[in-house]
């Protein structure tokens, strides 16, 4: 066949492809047999004949590394986000302290001070224990609730030989309020152990707080058994409920909420994205996401 192919090719199409035969043929050179001698000549030379800006971009590079490693460092090292909720410095267990952002020797501290009898009777009095940090306690200090009659000390629980708070049940009636509350004092009432506290704790954190005590019927590990054993023991305070912000949460802060849905949570926003700030619930009355029911069990956790 030969060259017979090529001949019958326009004088344009001989030209491109002769060229394209050159620059592959050029490519081929460059890259076995150019490139690699005058790399190790460069190479060579760059060894054997430092110049002061090729000392200058050494150093460089070198301090440039070792800041890269200072924040790979301090990131490793960075303090967890602390989780903002409110408790109660007189019957918080350590690891309540260590979600709150407190390191664990200052939450050993803490426990420690009480252990020996001591009690936060203002919320400024647990900033002078030993390692608080002024900045953070400032943080924490909207948190801090103390209930001057919920004070938990030797009288109301019991210390083994470790040092360990035992966990007992009250013995006389006593009114816990529930958004106030603790695990630990949720657990000295009959009927209620650590799985049961811990479930309340978690269903008041979503909800920003309870209303009434009726609203326990709606966490499903709680039976309706153990509901009427406890919520004698039980009040709430709506006055410590944190309500929402619609107009400036997103969709997956808005629908862990336990009255809001994945479809309310992004009408919410699209709404916010096409009108503007939300002013009232007149304002979402005309979506379909909603109902009446919808709007009143939120009353008491929106704010505009």
């Amino acid at each position: 066949m030969g060259l017979d192919p090529f001949l019958y090719y326009t004088k344009g199409e001989r030209r491109a492809v002769s060229v394209f035969m050159i620059l592959l043929a050029l490519t081929f050179l460059f890259r076995y047999y150019i490139y690699p001698s005058v790399k190790n000549s460069s190479q060579e030379v760059s060894s054997a004949n430092e110049t002061p800006d090729s000392v200058f971009v050494a150093k460089y590079e070198m301090f440039r590394n070792a800041l890269v490693e200072d924040k790979k460092f301090e990131k490793f090292n960075k303090r967890p986000v602390p989780e903002l909720f409110r408790f109660d410095p007189n019957i918080a267990d350590s690891a309540t302290f260590i979600r709150l952002g407190f390191k664990p020797f200052i939450a050993s501290n803490i426990i420690k001070y009480r252990n020996k009898g001591g009690v936060f009777r203002t919320k400024e009095s647990l900033s002078k224990i030993y390692g608080v940090d002024s900045l953070f306690f400032k943080v924490l200090l909207p948190y801090i609730n103390i209930d001057s009659a919920v004070f938990v000390s030797s009288h109301d629980a019991a210390i083994d030989t470790s040092g360990i708070f035992i966990n007992i049940k009250f013995t006389e009636k006593r009114i816990v309020e529930l958004n106030t509350c603790d695990t630990t004092l949720l657990k000295m009432i009959p009927g209620i152990g650590s799985y049961y506290a811990s479930a309340i704790i978690s269903y008041r954190d979503r909800l920003g707080g309870f209303c009434a005590i009726n609203q326990l019927r709606e966490i499903q590990s709680i039976p309706d058994s153990v509901y009427n054993n406890i919520n004698e023991w039980l009040c709430a305070d709506s006055d410590h409920i944190i309500p929402l912000d619609v107009n400036t949460l997103y969709v997956a802060a808005l629908k862990r909420h336990p009255y809001i849905n994945f479809y309310q949570a992004k009408a919410i926003v699209d709404i916010r994205r096409e009108r503007g700030r939300i002013k009232s619930f007149e304002d979402l009355e005309l979506l379909d996401e909603f109902s009446n029911a919808d709007f009143e069990r939120l009353k008491a956790y929106v704010r505009f």
